[in-house]
């Protein structure tokens, strides 16, 4: 192998580094630009990871969620939704039964609706539910 072969090599991998780091970048902080789906944040708890599975499908979910009669997408309760989920979830927690004891009523003490756009209304833990038993049977098309 020449000198020039061999410096050919090394440019050419320089820049196989550089463009893989670039797209790695591209992917982290603009998700959106990719056709794939955006990974779901794993952590070493699977009862936590199915909740932020559901969570991450209802944040583009067609409906409203309704809480204390104000209307809002699923998008703008997410960062909510998240904060609470951190500080509520516990080790060892099951995801049903953290659905049903805390994704049905605000502080305030009033129901969690979610509204769909032919207008009828479910309670937002019996749609949780609802997705959780789907993720756990496999139907990951569902869920959409």
């Amino acid at each position: 192998m020449s000198k020039q072969d061999f410096l050919r090599g090394v440019r050419l991998g320089v820049l196989l580094a550089v463009l893989s780091a670039a797209a790695f970048a591209a992917y982290k902080y603009f998700p959106g630009i990719f056709p794939t789906e955006r990974p779901v944040p794993q952590t070493a708890d699977p009862e936590l990871n199915k909740l932020n599975l559901i969570i991450e499908y209802f944040k583009n979910a067609d409906l409203e969620v309704i809480t204390d009669g104000v209307y809002r997408k699923p998008s703008e309760t997410l960062p909510w939704v998240r904060r609470y989920v951190s500080q509520h979830f516990k080790p060892g927690d099951n995801a049903a039964d953290w659905i049903r004891q805390y994704c049905y009523q605000t502080n305030a003490g009033n129901m969690i609706y979610v509204r769909f756009p032919d207008g009828s209304t479910r309670l937002l833990r019996d749609y949780f539910l609802e997705h959780l038993a789907l993720m756990e049977a496999g139907d990951r098309k569902a869920l959409a």
